[in-house]
C-alpha cells in the first residue's frame, strides 16, 4: 500500500496538486467500500431463506412445468 500511496503522491506533485489529498481518497474509498459490502450483505441476507424450510424442485405436471419453491417444514411434536 505504501508503494502505492508514493506512487500517487509523485503523480499529484507532477500535476500541481496537494499530496495530501491523495491520502484521503482512501478514506473515502474505505467508507464506500463499507457501505457498498453492509448494502449488499442486508440485501442478500434479507431475501435468504427461513433455516426451517426445504426446497421442492421444478417438475412437469400436465404437461406444464412448475416452479420450484420453499416450503416451511412442518413441527415435529
Amino acid at each position: 500500500m505504501g508503494l502505492v500511496r508514493s506512487w500517487q503522491s509523485r503523480k499529484a506533485l507532477k500535476t500541481g496538486q496537494p499530496p495530501e489529498a491523495v491520502h484521503n481518497n482512501y478514506f473515502v474509498g474505505l467508507v464506500v467500500a463499507g457501505l457498498v459490502f453492509a448494502g449488499g450483505a442486508w440485501w442478500l441476507e434479507s431475501n435468504s431463506v427461513p433455516p426451517d424450510s426445504t426446497y421442492s424442485p421444478a417438475r412437469i405436471e400436465n404437461g406444464n412445468v412448475t416452479g420450484g419453491s420453499f416450503e416451511r417444514q412442518s413441527e415435529k411434536p
